[in-house]
């Protein structure tokens, strides 16, 4: 019975160890697999990561690349600024320097005394303002200069007067005077190569220079404007007469500074009253309406001229349909019609 027993605890013993080593085995085997297999899924993981952290690396690589080419624009951009900065200060100096030499230079005319400045023959007299909206113009100019008896003044009354004056009070009555600068006005500013003439009128025209003058001419000038200077204001007023005799020169543009309608023409010559104008028989003074008959059939006279008339009209007393009717004129023919306020000169 006790050999049995040894027996069996013997074989148990076999069994056990054997079991123990297939299980021994069975470990061996497995645990190297699942080991390996841990390892190549985290190898993978770290190869992921790694791309990732090298992709996120490059965009900061060219965030920083932008940024820095950026910041070198703008520090380029900065210094250029303050370049241009220094050379505005530096144009600022010369100027405020400039400006001061300039005070100074100022500051010492106005303590020298004043000297009149003598007018050279080409020069007008006196200088005078611009008519605005007069632009002297042509080839050819004929400026037509008013010089009868009611150029002495704007009053009825006054000129009735002025009649009674002697020359030399008529020649400096104010109108005239401002109806002699505005002609000399106008001859200052014919365009250089053009050439013109100037005829005065009352109840007869008449040149004040045989020939054409240029503005180079400086003697024939000096002496045109000494010839105006002289002239006398009396008589009627025949326009009709010398706007014709003005176009039979031909010129291109014609000038007429004057103070109202005609007085004087071939209907109030004739022995047959016509339009308001009595013959010379009829011994009336000349009404409004004869004004108004001459100037129309002056402007029916004159419809074929291709040149520019244009007036300056000064202030007359009960003549009212004189600026209507100038102005009608001179814008049919391509002209104007104003008249300076009576501050101007």
């Amino acid at each position: 019975m006790r050999k049995a027993e040894s027996f069996n605890l013997a074989f148990l013993d076999i069994m056990a160890c054997g079991l123990g080593a297939v299980v021994l085995v069975l470990v061996l085997l497995k645990g190297p697999t699942e080991a390996s297999q841990s390892s190549v899924e985290d190898l993978e993981s770290l190869e992921k990561k790694i791309q990732a952290l090298q992709s996120e690396n490059k965009n900061i690589n060219k965030k920083i690349s932008d940024a820095s080419n950026a910041h070198s624009s703008a520090i380029k951009e900065s210094q250029d600024q303050l370049a241009e900065l220094e050379k505005v200060k530096q144009s600022i100096s010369s100027k405020q320097s400039e400006i001061k030499v300039l005070e100074q230079k100022l500051a010492s005319v106005k303590k020298l005394p004043k000297v009149s400045k003598a007018p050279t023959p080409n020069e007008s007299p006196t200088p005078e303002r611009h008519l605005v909206g007069l632009d002297v113009t042509g080839s050819k100019i004929v400026i037509l200069l008013d010089q009868s008896a009611s150029m002495v003044d704007e009053s009825l009354l006054q000129i009735a007067i002025g009649k009674a004056k002697g020359v030399n009070g008529r020649k400096n009555s104010l109108k005239w005077v401002r109806a002699k600068k505005i002609t000399n006005w106008i001859m200052d500013q014919v365009p250089a190569g053009s050439k013109f003439k100037v005829l005065t009128f009352n109840d007869q025209p008449k040149w004040m220079s045989s020939n054409w003058v240029y503005k180079s001419d400086v003697a024939n000038i000096s002496s045109l404007r000494q010839s105006i200077e002289s002239t006398d204001p009396s008589k009627g007023t025949n326009l009709e007469k010398a706007v014709l005799k003005a176009q039979s020169e031909s010129p291109d543009a014609i000038y007429l500074v004057t103070d109202g309608l005609p007085t004087i023409g071939d209907k109030a010559d004739s022995v047959i009253p016509s339009g308001g104008c009595g013959g010379p028989l009829s011994g009336k003074t000349v009404s409004g309406q004869c004004r108004v008959t001459l100037m129309n059939d002056l402007i029916s006279q004159t419809q074929g001229f291709r040149g520019r008339v244009s007036v300056v009209l000064l202030p007359l007393e009960g003549d009212p349909q004189a600026a209507p009717m100038f102005s009608k004129w001179a814008l049919a023919s391509g002209g104007k019609m104003l008249s300076p306020p009576k501050e101007w000169p």
